[in-house]
């Protein structure tokens, strides 16, 4: 007797968080959010590199909150472009191909160094296999599968909800703000250093991922498609 009410018990349990699981998997994450946790994320786990060289360029010691303040002015960066690309039906990809990229821009330029420009992914292109196949082995495997396949499963799987037409314009602008914010404020805030930071350090900046990457790969675009157009 005792057994069966304690099984009967566990059942209800289970039951309970079964309906609370169903519940909240209708319910969904809200798109800007969602935008935010990626945002944040790819700040966090595709810029090591980035980070390590700010820190020889601006030691920690005397530049606490300039260090401080980078990661902010990045994860606004990243917001921006996120928001500035995602409506209802790209929101999805484009945070898939930003995941994807960046798991394996960063893998490159965390292990060899690699600093995305036109003619590095010109060279990249032009590549021959057997070449290719000596960079990939397991540790970049890994490093896809944790930081780049995992987290775009996560993204796909994810139901998205957009509020209605008013409160979405309202949270899209409320987004903006933010992602200005983050990196408006700092930079006012710390003005010297951003100045040296954006006059002097190109090469630094350069190992910003994805940002880097993308933005080199759509300037080889432009290229190319310039290229055709003149044939």
């Amino acid at each position: 007797g005792y057994f069966l009410v304690h099984l009967d018990k566990v059942s209800n349990r289970m039951s309970v968080n079964n309906s609370r699981w169903v519940a909240w998997r209708q319910q969904g994450i809200n798109a800007y959010v969602m935008m935010g946790i990626v945002a944040l994320f790819l700040t966090l786990t595709a810029n090591v590199t980035f980070f390590d060289k700010a820190t020889e360029v601006y030691p920690f010691a005397q530049h606490i909150g300039f260090i401080g303040s980078l990661p902010l002015v990045l994860c606004g960066v990243m917001l921006l472009v996120i928001v500035l690309l995602s409506y209802r039906y790209t929101l999805k990809a484009v945070l898939i191909f930003l995941l994807l990229t960046a798991a394996v821009t960063a893998y490159f330029t965390d292990t060899y160094g690699t600093v995305y420009d036109v003619n590095m992914l010109q060279n990249a292109l032009q590549t021959d296999k057997a070449e290719s196949a000596d960079l990939f082995n397991v540790n970049f495997i890994l490093r896809i599968l944790l930081l780049g396949v995992l987290p775009s499963v996560w993204v796909a799987w994810q139901k998205v909800t957009f509020p209605p037409i008013k409160r979405s314009l309202l949270q899209r602008g409320l987004t903006y703000l933010v992602s200005l914010g983050l990196v408006v404020l700092p930079i006012l805030a710390m003005s010297k250093n951003y100045a040296s930071f954006f006059r002097e350090h190109k090469q630094l900046r350069s190992y910003t991922n994805p940002a880097t990457p993308v933005y080199a790969l759509g300037k080889l675009a432009s290229i190319q498609l310039l290229s055709l157009i003149h044939i």
